[in-house]
């Protein structure tokens, strides 16, 4: 207020007017006078209202207004909002997958059409063999186990980490799919980590060699389940969204009599040795933030028939379960929607979609040995209908008849 007064001081001025007006005064300081009288009236004009707006506050206001204005984003136009999905719509954490064979990464126009079909169809997933059941690994490792080794198949991906992320950067979930103990190749390269004949140092096979047998990793071993799990980290490490560890069983009956696993394998004790492997690979995965199922054929946890494992499979997969419920394994002569459903119920009282103890549900679906269209869409109503919106859909070659 102080600092207002003086702007508005014109009176001092006023109150010099005699002295400058004596008749001694010369007409040069007259004119000089009467200038500078000029001048002050000017800037007093010129400077009352900013010098107001200063100290009342107002040109801050109107300068912040200004520049908030000039830096403004354009207010975003208002849209609809998106309408939700039909109670009938999967939900969006449902994983709606398909197998994809390896070769199909490598040609740019099969993998773009791959993946337009999955778009057409609605798959947001793809299932990769990290492990095949012949032991082979379909990435170059990276593991000191493993370089230079049988176990890298020829023409494995070098870059399967940058591989994983375009396939993620254009939405799409990645899964692996990583055979456990029936592993011919992993088990040739170290007699510790391979079932062998019973009092000998000769490798076991399931089967004659002119039948071609094969040799199996021993689930007693813990080099051997060492091993596996190095692979399931290393994957985890790559990208992957979840594993599949399939095959997490001993072998068969055929020539059982003469295994021998350095240690005393009964019925009973089967099962504690899968489920050491399952502890062992669930606690080295934690740190990730990876998914893990187990897989076997729904069959074999339906069955009373627990011989190559101890157990129904559906205990051992404590915390996910991707069972194969492919209809020709349990009853061809049923429908495909009746074959699924009656394989659900059987399994209801282990997984259960409304019990959040219940490990995670991702079944394998058939689409090969000539199931059509209808068949694949009557396997997804049979799940739905029980609660289930996650699949993986599979044929070994690639090839989905969604459409006649």
């Amino acid at each position: 207020m102080k600092n207002r007064r003086k702007v508005n001081s014109q009176p001092k001025i006023r109150r010099y007017k005699k002295i400058y007006n004596k008749r001694t005064l010369k007409p040069l300081w007259t004119v000089l006078f009467i200038l500078g009288l000029g001048v002050v009236f000017f800037l007093s004009w010129s400077l009352y209202q900013p010098i107001i707006d200063f100290f009342s506050g107002s040109m801050e206001s109107s300068k912040s207004s200004s520049d908030a204005s000039s830096k403004a984003e354009p207010e975003p136009q208002r849209s609809e909002p998106e309408p939700l999905p039909a109670p009938d719509e999967p939900a969006d954490d449902a994983v709606r997958a398909v197998y994809m064979p390896l070769e199909t990464l490598y040609n740019g126009d099969k993998l773009d059409s791959f993946l337009q079909m999955m778009s057409d169809n609605g798959l947001n997933c793809i299932l990769l063999d990290i492990k095949t059941q012949e032991g082979y690994l379909t990435y170059t490792s990276s593991l000191p186990q493993l370089k230079d080794t049988a176990a890298i198949m020829d023409g494995a991906i070098s870059n399967m980490a940058d591989t994983v992320s375009l396939l993620k950067a254009r939405g799409i979930g990645v899964i692996a799919n990583i055979h456990v103990f029936r592993d011919p190749v992993g088990s040739r390269s170290d007699y510790d980590k391979a079932v062998h004949y019973l009092g000998s140092n000769l490798f076991w096979l399931d089967d004659s060699k002119e039948n071609g047998g094969k040799t199996w990793l021993n689930p007693c071993s813990q080099k051997a389940r060492d091993y596996v799990i190095s692979i399931a980290v290393e994957t985890a490490q790559m990208g992957f969204d979840a594993i599949i560890f399939s095959d997490v069983c001993f072998p068969g009956r055929l020539g059982a009599a003469y295994t021998d696993y350095g240690v005393e394998v009964t019925e009973d004790n089967k099962a504690d040795y899968l489920s050491m492997f399952a502890d062992e690979a669930l606690e080295a995965l934690s740190d990730f933030d990876v998914q893990v199922y187990f897989s076997s054929p729904a069959v074999d946890s339906i069955s009373g028939d627990t011989f190559s494992y101890g157990a129904k499979p559906v205990t051992i997969a404590k915390n996910g379960y991707a069972p194969t419920l492919y209809p020709s394994e349990y009853d061809a002569s049923r429908s495909a929607y009746d074959a699924v459903t009656a394989q659900l119920k059987k399994l209801g009282d282990y997984i259960d979609p409304e019990d959040e103890t219940s490990p995670a549900f991702l079944p394998l679906l058939q689409a090969f040995g000539g199931y059509g269209p209808d068949d694949i869409a009557q396997q997804i109503s049979a799940l739905e209908d029980r609660g289930f919106n996650s699949y993986i859909i599979y044929s070994e070659d690639g090839v989905y008849p969604f459409s006649e």
